[in-house]
């Protein structure tokens, strides 16, 4: 697998998806507010919610927590 950097466009994008789901906004929704299909939002988010599970050293319930949507 390759690496990149993300750009700070992108990051703004993906913390823009994460601010929304937490807000209870469908991927779906957010998907077409972005001009993005509704699974790749769920893949962004979930695989950033997944590291901040792994690196952020919290408990697991807490991590959860803070994000508003289910698995």
């Amino acid at each position: 697998m390759t690496w990149r950097t993300a750009s700070r466009r992108e990051d703004e994008r993906a913390l823009f998806m994460i601010a929304t789901r937490c807000d209870c906004m469908s991927a779906g929704v957010i998907g077409r507010l972005l001009g993005m299909s509704d699974s790749a939002v769920r893949v962004i988010t979930n695989r950033i919610r997944a590291a901040d599970l792994a690196e952020s050293g919290e408990p697991r319930e807490a991590v959860m927590a803070a994000y508003g949507w289910r698995a």
